[in-house]
Formats: structure tokens, sequence, C-alpha cells
């Protein structure tokens, strides 16, 4: 999921969220970084080489974009999401939990 922008992550978790049964999980590990000027680093440089390759735009590229585990869990609220926390992290790599609650 670190490949993908903001607006495209909160569809795919949303479109994720509408999958799931009640009181069903979704669990994520991937790379989050830990402060908001990495990941603006990271989207900066992303735009910088989509633009000298004139890539256009939608069309995937390989390049690491991962957010803050702030935004990420963010993220997946914005998809629906009511309960959303960190269960584990180990550098960089780490796991959210995002669970649909029954209503």
């Amino acid at each position: 999921m670190h490949h993908f922008s903001h607006a495209m992550k909160i569809k795919l978790y949303a479109r994720i969220y509408e999958a799931l049964k009640p009181d069903g999980k979704y669990i994520e590990c991937d790379y989050m970084v830990d402060t908001q000027e990495e990941e603006d680093h990271y989207f900066r440089e992303n735009e910088k080489i989509r633009r000298e390759k004139n890539i256009p735009e939608g069309e995937f590229y390989h390049f690491d974009t991962p957010c803050t585990v702030k935004n990420q869990i963010k993220m997946l609220k914005a998809g629906n999401f009511q309960d959303v926390k960190m269960v584990w992290r180990k550098e960089n790599t780490t796991i959210v939990v995002a669970e649909k609650i029954s209503t």
C-alpha cells in the first residue's frame, strides 16, 4: 500500500470495508515513516520523478511513498473503519488493525 496516494488508499479502504462481514478486521503490515517531513519528502520525490519521466496521473509507478502511522489511521477511518489502531511496530515495519464494527 505504500505506493499509493492518500486518495487512492481511501478508495481502496472503503472497498475493503464494504467487502468485510460485520465485526470483520482488516490487518495491514506495511512500511510507515515516523514524521510528516519524511512522508512529504517521499511524495515530493515521487512527483518529481513522475514529471521528469512524463508518467501520467493515475498510472502506476513503483516508488515508495510511505505515510506516517497517524495519516494511515486517518485514511482507514476515512474509508469508513470505526476502530483503527497500531498494534505492532519495529523500526518502520508497522501493523495496523482496522475493524468494521457491527451496529
